[in-house]
């Protein structure tokens, strides 16, 4: 997986995500959000695009639920959009659309991140 920014206007950061979300891409010992991210940074309101990312498995997952908690310990705010019908999928049979905050699109992830915690 690689993550980008794509734009920062101080208020909300849009990150994109592309490629796969998998225990062979993901390292345990390096916070690739935190640190696009820099200090402070999961105090943040962030849209992270999922336009590119095709495939998820457990470990993309639990890296999903684990970035949603620190964002959410911070008091910021990680909105996804954009995201692709197969990994969709995935994220509803485990229930977590329930969990994570989830948008059709960038327009909806950004009307949802700017609105209250």
């Amino acid at each position: 997986m690689k993550l980008s920014t794509v734009s920062d206007d101080g208020q909300v950061l849009r990150v994109q995500a592309s490629g796969r979300i998998t225990h062979d891409v993901l390292s345990p010992s390096v916070d690739e959000l935190g640190n696009l991210l820099g200090a402070g940074g999961y105090a943040r309101r962030v849209v992270l695009s999922l336009a590119d990312v095709d495939f998820i498995d457990t470990s993309g997952v639990s890296w999903l639920l684990a970035r949603h908690k620190r964002f959410r310990e911070a008091s910021g705010k990680l909105v996804i959009h954009s995201v692709m019908p197969m990994v969709l999928g995935v994220l509803k049979v485990l229930r977590l659309h329930a969990v994570l905050l989830l948008a059709d699109n960038e327009s909806a992830a950004l009307a949802l991140v700017q609105g209250g915690p």
